[in-house]
């Protein structure tokens, strides 16, 4: 499951180096995605040599010319002590997230929903838009070309399939979001928040629950997700079982 886990998180990074005005450069050995938007530059899928890891650290630098880069390190990562190598090349930890299981077989059939809290599946730009402007301010707050960001966010609904995305209104209010990317083994959730006005009455509950439902539809009996260590309370009462830690460092000059 460990490897379940790491790969939906690849796969669905891999999916912004295919957007217009990206890059993306998969091997065995290293993987990363180039964008304007300098959040979607990242390195991941990291199986190197002690003996190259600093040349490679320092060309992949290059690469970027030495702008924002993310490089996520998780348990199958190597070297072991790759993040050692990373902070002696001018890099930061940043932050951990845990990525944890849930086995569709587990959960209870039936939504819960009220009259009062709809989870809607989003299929046009407007309604993308109202979801793009909670997410950022949530998840992105410090990225300023929101055009450029919103504008790929339109090519992933219009052309990727594999990605679905969520408004959950209450009393016809918009109160929070969701993402469901449906991956080549299992199915990865991401970006579930709910507006601080709408939080406490089980919001966040209902999105996932909608969105575990709809992956067991699409033909899936696991769910990933990745999380702040702040949200572990909440995911592993719905179910989630915790079992990675992935550290992310960043990279700024």
């Amino acid at each position: 499951m460990k490897y379940r886990i790491e790969q939906n998180l690849f796969e669905f990074m891999s999916h912004f180096g295919y957007l217009e005005g990206c890059s993306l450069m998969y091997s065995k050995q290293l993987s990363w995605t180039k964008s304007p938007i300098i959040h979607l530059n990242r390195v991941f899928n990291t199986y190197l040599d002690n003996r190259n890891i600093e040349t490679e650290i320092e060309r992949i630098k290059d690469i970027f010319k030495h702008r924002f880069i993310h490089w996520f390190v998780t348990p199958s990562s190597s070297p072991r002590n790759l993040g050692d190598y990373l902070l002696k090349a001018g890099f930061q930890k940043a932050a951990e997230i845990h990525g944890k299981c849930f086995y569709i077989s587990n959960m209870i059939h039936e939504k819960g929903l009220t009259e009062e809290l709809k989870i809607l599946q989003i299929n046009n730009n407007k309604d993308l838009e109202n979801w793009f402007n909670i997410v950022r301010s949530i998840f992105f707050p410090n990225v300023t070309n929101h055009a450029v960001y919103f504008e790929q966010f339109c090519e992933l609904l219009a052309y990727y399939p594999q990605f679905v995305f969520y408004l959950a209104k209450y009393k016809d209010k918009i109160a929070g979001t969701g993402a469901l990317f449906k991956g080549s083994d299992t199915a990865g959730l991401y970006w579930i928040s709910v507006l601080p006005d709408f939080r406490g009455l089980g919001i966040a509950n209902q999105i996932v629950n909608s969105l575990l439902i709809d992956a067991q539809n699409y033909g899936y009996s696991e769910a990933v997700l990745h999380s702040s260590y702040m949200a572990r309370s909440l995911y592993q009462k719905i179910g989630f079982q915790l079992q990675t830690i992935d550290e992310i460092y960043t990279y700024q000059k």
